[in-house]
């Protein structure tokens, strides 16, 4: 095997803290999108089978990235913290890079502790990972942290993008990003963010305490791709987790989904998170 990818992304499935191997990964589906379409090579790691620690970097290596990029939340960083471990013992050259929550709150810590971790991704990775490929300078790039000559450095925090920047992106489940038959376990994002400030979530602080939509026309893409595939797959209906960290919280748009969803006469329930006092 040898693909000589700029980035290989990695998303561990860890349900309730108990390891079940890898699983494809919605931000990591539009990094993927936005390096292709600038010339670059990326794919996510998702294996069938179990491996050791040391034979999940080998196997991860054998792809030949400059870049191994974890999506990370705190019950992940173990894990990810022994693989990175590995895959540094196996070459030397490889970049380990971390992003998500646990990397946005935990950068000083992750790069102070585990020399194995090189970079960390703060906020909205698109445009980051790609710097990074780009072979930009790393002072130069926004919502990077990273050490030199052992000094923890942290850029100045990169803009979230805005909804115009946001609906340029495809679906998730595209052509050669993630393979539909994993949308029953991946989900689907209507929007991203929160503007409540709760303190035992950290969604709103990611968001900037904003939220951000996308389109009804993108939405609605996305969900028949997933019923087209399904109905053709098995028949039997299925139900897809909407990941938004509040859907309901605008009553008219969500109600103005839901119509256009039960006009579709689709084999699809869904379910859903959102604050109870945004429920009727």
């Amino acid at each position: 095997m040898s693909r000589n990818l700029d980035f290989l992304f990695v998303f561990p499935n860890t349900p309730y803290g108990y390891y079940r191997g890898f699983t494809y990964h919605i931000g990591a589906a539009r990094m993927i999108w936005n390096l292709r379409q600038n010339a670059f090579t990326a794919e996510q790691y998702c294996p069938q089978d179990f491996y050791t620690f040391a034979e999940t970097a080998r196997d991860m290596l054998a792809r030949h990235p400059r870049f191994v990029g974890f999506s990370c939340l705190d019950v992940h960083f173990p894990l990810i913290a022994d693989i990175a471990a590995q895959l540094k013992k196996q070459s030397k050259n490889v970049k380990i890079v971390v992003g998500g929550p646990t990397a946005m709150f935990s950068d000083e810590v992750i790069l102070t502790h585990y020399p194995q971790i090189d970079l960390c991704v703060r906020g909205e990775g698109e445009q980051t990972v790609l710097d990074l490929a780009a072979g930009i300078p790393l002072n130069q790039i926004a919502g990077l942290s990273y050490t030199t000559d052992g000094v923890f450095r942290r850029n100045p925090d990169r803009h979230a993008m805005n909804e115009a920047e946001m609906n340029r992106f495809p679906s998730v489940y595209a052509p050669g990003l993630i393979p539909l038959e994993y949308s029953t376990q991946v989900g689907l994002l209507t929007s991203t963010g929160c503007f409540y400030r709760c303190t035992y979530c950290h969604f709103s602080v990611l968001s900037g305490a904003r939220i951000r939509f996308f389109s009804d026309d993108h939405v609605l893409d996305e969900i028949e791709r997933i019923a087209q595939y399904w109905s053709t797959a098995n028949g039997e209906d299925i139900t897809i987790p909407i990941l938004d960290e509040a859907f309901t919280v605008n009553k008219k748009r969500t109600l103005r989904l839901c119509r256009a969803i039960e006009a579709m006469h689709l084999p699809i329930s869904f379910t859903c998170g959102t604050r109870s006092d945004y429920i009727d």
